[in-house]
């Protein structure tokens, strides 16, 4: 029996089925039938018909979403078959189409691989093959989740622009304590922050390179469109676009990292240190290197005399200037990490001509009055592995007390006195 009798029951099979792609031979299709006799629901119908005798034919039905061409070249006139070329939405990386085809295998025939004698399918006495790809199991990438502000240089002038409209210094100016000043600074700038540069949440991949950005993602993200698509003229315009932004992102990236190091030298730093601590053969410089840590262990001199508790004596009170102050914030390390206040090191260098003379103002209130802001006396505690993989977390970690970015200005200008 023909195609067009089971017509009604391969469209059953189909709506249950998800098969992209059909091949039937035997169709028994003549040019008397319309296509539309067996025409299936979003899917397209190819058939090369038998010509010069009754039976015989093949015929394919393609998914009307998977663009095809027929490969005419691949025919030969002696066999009953038919090719095609698929371009699917979705392939494997660096396949971006597939070949396949329709024969029409005759039970006479001396091969053995007779697929004839297969069950049938429904009313037919020819055998059916489904074919599905293999189920790829779905191994959810670990992510992280990365929370920072956006410090664009737009943005940045915009807080330097809204400290100075703000005016800090007539602000601080007005209060008493030390603490209240401190307490003051930090509600200007957080509420700055929480307003200009709120915190953002972005979550990227674990084994994703730390240099690639959302541009770059959205460009492979197209050429893998093109790629599929089947578009080759596109596709290789967008293949050297993301070549050319990698190596752009990848530059920039590295060249922010190493950008504070190009006016230090820590390679003879890190040397003497390996020397020291036998990381590297010791040289005949040691010697010369222990002699100059020699007056750092020097012994505590006989005549040394602890003050008394009850002493009157009176240490002159510490008086910074405003120009030390701008000078001190122009030097800061914007690299560095800041306490719990949340006042990074980048914002205090930048407008360090609009918060010179308030923290120059704080500085001289603290020592006046010999107390500490209770901001100042808090720290975040970083811990740091000493050996990887840490198994004991009372042996093989390290705190590290990460303490506001003023305090520690305060306590260079005690220890340089």
């Amino acid at each position: 029996m023909s195609l067009a009798p089971k017509i009604d029951e391969l469209r059953h099979v189909i709506h249950n089925a998800n098969l992209d792609f059909i091949g039937i031979t035997e169709s028994w299709l003549w040019s008397h039938i319309h296509d539309n006799v067996v025409a299936l629901e979003r899917f397209n119908i190819i058939h090369r018909d038998r010509v010069d005798s009754e039976h015989g034919g093949v015929c394919m039905y393609i998914k009307d979403l998977i663009n095809f061409k027929v490969l005419v070249d691949l025919q030969d006139p002696s066999f009953e078959m038919l090719w095609a070329k698929l371009n699917p939405a979705r392939l494997p990386r660096g396949c971006n189409s597939f070949v396949v085809g329709t024969l029409y295998h005759p039970r006479s025939a001396s091969d053995p691989a007779d697929f004839n004698k297969r069950p049938p399918f429904g009313l037919s006495d020819h055998t059916s093959i489904e074919l599905q790809p293999k189920k790829k199991a779905h191994v959810k990438q670990p992510t992280i989740t990365i929370k920072g502000r956006d410090l664009r240089p737009s943005k940045r002038q915009a807080m330097g622009n809204y400290l100075d409209a703000v005016n800090v210094c007539t602000m601080t100016c007005t209060l008493e304590t030390c603490a209240e000043k401190v307490s003051l600074l930090e509600l200007i700038i957080t509420t700055g922050f929480d307003h200009i540069l709120p915190i953002q949440s972005r979550k990227v991949h674990s084994t994703e390179p730390p240099w690639i950005t959302s541009s770059l993602k959205e460009l492979i993200q197209a050429r893998q469109h093109t790629l599929s698509c089947g578009d080759n003229q596109q596709f290789r315009e967008l293949r050297n676009r993301v070549n050319r932004e990698q190596k752009a992102c990848r530059a920039k990236y590295f060249q922010v990292k190493v950008e504070h190091l190009k006016k230090c030298k820590p390679s003879a730093w890190w040397k003497e240190i390996k020397k020291l601590s036998g990381c590297s053969p010791a040289s005949s410089e040691r010697s010369y290197v222990m002699k100059s840590l020699q007056h750092l262990f020097t012994p505590l001199h006989a005549d040394y005399v602890i003050l008394p508790t009850n002493s009157t004596t009176q240490q002159p009170v510490l008086v910074v200037s405003n120009e030390s102050v701008y000078s001190k914030l122009m030097k800061l390390n914007t690299s560095k990490a800041h306490g719990p206040d949340g006042i990074p090191g980048c914002l205090l260098k930048e407008n360090a001509d609009l918060l010179a003379v308030p923290i120059a103002d704080i500085l001289n209130s603290s020592y006046c009055q010999g107390h500490l802001p209770p901001s100042w006396k808090e720290a975040d505690l970083v811990p740091l592995p000493k050996q990887r993989p840490v198994q004991d977390i009372n042996k093989h970690l390290r705190p590290i007390s990460l303490t506001p970015i003023l305090s520690k200005i305060a306590q260079e200008y005690v220890v340089d006195t």
